[in-house]
């Protein structure tokens, strides 16, 4: 009998969340840092003809080499059929009845003193503001299914793939995000805003370092629970 494919958690900042419920997000791309079976790596990149073999550098060993079908399969994300479990920042809140035990509220039911979740959830493990690291799996109200995973440069982003990351026209980067056009640039799009994106997430100038990194496919299904 075959066992299931490993579910894992992964985190998304909440627009991004907002953009995977809405199901206009479908992909997500993560820097290559560590390799299943292998651990964390301090370089890599494709060497030989057609990027057939992939060389990096993990922390006990120097120069190792991995075909492009081994390596898909290193990836910490998973597979195709796997299931990935969403964190995202959430609050720790009271609830009539349930005493001390803090209930799970997610950013878009909060508004203050007036929240209103769609469902009660003692799931939370403290009261207040809560990082998505610290979400335990019970309190997750997406899972996503990975369809495909594939390795690219960060800068080969199409416009298609920049929208199926959820992100919608961005602004001129000469100019500034979200502001209109006064150069000579190409017009706002939304690989435009999937740069902001980036280096709001992985810091200033990570863009222009165009990194390997894992292209996930995903699409969203129903919670097992």
């Amino acid at each position: 009998m075959t066992n299931p494919p490993k579910e894992r958690s992964i985190g998304f900042a909440e627009p991004m969340v907002h953009a995977i419920l809405q199901d206009a997000k479908t992909q997500t791309r993560r820097p290559i840092k560590r390799l299943n079976g292998i651990g964390p790596i301090t370089d890599f990149r494709a060497t030989g003809k057609g990027e057939v073999l992939w060389n990096f550098d993990d922390k006990y060993r120097n120069g190792r080499c991995i075909d492009y079908a081994d390596l898909l399969n290193c990836c910490p994300y998973g597979q195709p059929g796997g299931k990935l479990w969403v964190k995202e920042n959430f609050w720790g809140c009271d609830m009539p009845g349930y005493g001390d035990i803090p209930c799970v509220v997610y950013d878009d039911e909060w508004h203050g003193k007036e929240y209103r979740p769609k469902a009660i959830r003692p799931y939370a493990r403290k009261f207040g503001r809560i990082s998505s690291q610290q979400m335990p799996r019970e309190a997750s109200r997406i899972t996503l299914e990975i369809t495909d995973v594939r390795v690219e440069l960060l800068q080969s982003i199409s416009e298609a793939d920049a929208r199926a990351e959820g992100v919608t026209d961005g602004g001129c980067l000469n100019c500034g995000n979200n502001e209109p056009c006064q150069c000579n640039a190409p017009l706002p799009s939304a690989r435009d805003g999937f740069i902001g994106l980036w280096e709001t997430l992985y810091g200033r100038d990570s863009w222009l370092e165009d990194p390997y990194v894992w292209v996930i496919k995903f699409k969203r299904v129903e919670q097992s629970k």
